[in-house]
């Protein structure tokens, strides 16, 4: 019976550790991709005109969330 509770603790600590591996890896793979399409996108994301809608966008969002905030308050 002890052989088999530890066989199963450390299958148990294994696949967490892989999942974690996972995790680590999906991770630096998201950040990669977006490292990527800002540098890619650097021009236009600096350029005025994409800074005005940005500000709009974001601008909108924090209004839209300060309202919720205020109905639920």
């Amino acid at each position: 019976m002890p052989t088999e509770l530890t066989t199963m603790i450390v299958w148990t600590d294994q696949r967490s550790v892989s999942g974690a591996c996972a995790h680590i890896l999906l991770g630096l793979v998201w950040w990669a991709a977006l490292t990527g399409c800002a540098r890619a996108l650097r021009v236009r994301l600096q350029s005025p005109a994409a800074r005005r809608v940005l500000d709009r966008i974001t601008g909108t969002v924090i209004i839209g969330l300060g309202l919720r905030l205020a109905m639920t308050g």
